[in-house]
């Protein structure tokens, strides 16, 4: 499974302590038995994902997802709505959170704004709410099993607060990021953002990750190789090799950081590009 991020793991405690909008309400309850609505059109890359993300439910609740295109209508418990959003979004943005279906059914809904939105939304839902780490497999960190995940009522109101807070001229759907994937720490983010504005911006067009976030990840995380800040400490890496604009601009971050000469920058990209993951993911798609 391709890596989302593995401070996620950390960073959801703030949110599921804090995170919904079913006031006077039970929290949600995820079983075995909770069905997922998925449509049959979705592209094949967010069909890999989800793939990914019913070997990840298997592992946490012993039994394969129950997998419709269309939710029958004597069905009245919760359910799992994965796919692509119908409003516009800002390229990669996703959403990860709990509302009413027209049926009246509570539904926790993992959906993007395009292709790779999708797809993050697929895996932080892996991550934020099964508690599976995107490494598990080498670092030998099995998932835990349970019977059931309870989600709290208030799931969606940490997030609202987070985006309230964006400063002008930060666009909410930025912020939206941030508090996704940083939580509580995304204030440590804005903070790094004010002394040099520009690091609020994303790397490249081909991806959502902010300069912020390689900085945030070399000063507070401690990385100290690309590898580390793509592949682990922020989504760069998550969907596939990097682009050539975003991991320039990224090495290029990070050599300032910490201060790397130009040769060491070139080699650190060379061993991102030859990282093993991105070997594999080359031969299987031959």
């Amino acid at each position: 499974m391709n890596n989302m991020k593995t401070f996620w793991c950390g960073a959801a405690v703030a949110l599921l302590v804090r995170v919904g909008a079913f006031a006077g309400e039970s929290g949600v309850v995820l079983n075995a038995d909770t069905p997922w609505l998925v449509a049959t059109n979705l592209p094949e890359p967010v069909q890999r994902a989800l793939s990914d993300v019913e070997r990840d439910w298997y592992a946490v609740f012993g039994h394969r997802p129950i997998v419709l295109a269309e939710m029958p209508k004597a069905w009245t418990g919760p359910v799992v709505r994965f796919g692509l959003q119908g409003a516009p979004a800002a390229p990669e943005s996703f959403s990860l959170r709990l509302e009413h279906d027209a049926a009246g059914r509570r539904a926790l809904v993992a959906t993007g704004a395009d292709v790779r939105g999708a797809i993050y939304a697929a895996y932080a839902l892996s991550e934020k709410i099964l508690g599976v780490d995107p490494w598990y497999f080498w670092a030998d960190h099995p998932p835990a099993r349970r019977d059931q995940i309870e989600l709290p009522t208030d799931f969606n109101a940490f997030l609202s607060e987070g985006k309230a807070l964006a400063p002008a001229p930060l666009s909410s759907a930025v912020m939206e990021h941030l508090v996704f994937n940083y939580g509580t720490e995304a204030h440590d983010l804005l903070s790094i953002g004010k002394a040099v504005p520009s690091l609020l911006t994303p790397l490249a067009p081909s991806t959502s990750v902010l300069g912020a976030e390689v900085v945030h990840a070399v000063r507070a995380e401690m990385a100290v190789t690309l590898s580390d800040v793509v592949l682990r400490r922020t989504d760069l890496g998550s969907a596939g090799r990097p682009a050539p604009d975003a991991l320039a601009a990224c090495s290029r971050i990070m050599a300032e950081e910490c201060n790397w000469d130009e040769p060491r920058r070139l080699a650190e990209v060379a061993k991102v590009n030859n990282a093993q993951i991105y070997q594999a993911d080359s031969k299987n798609n031959q």
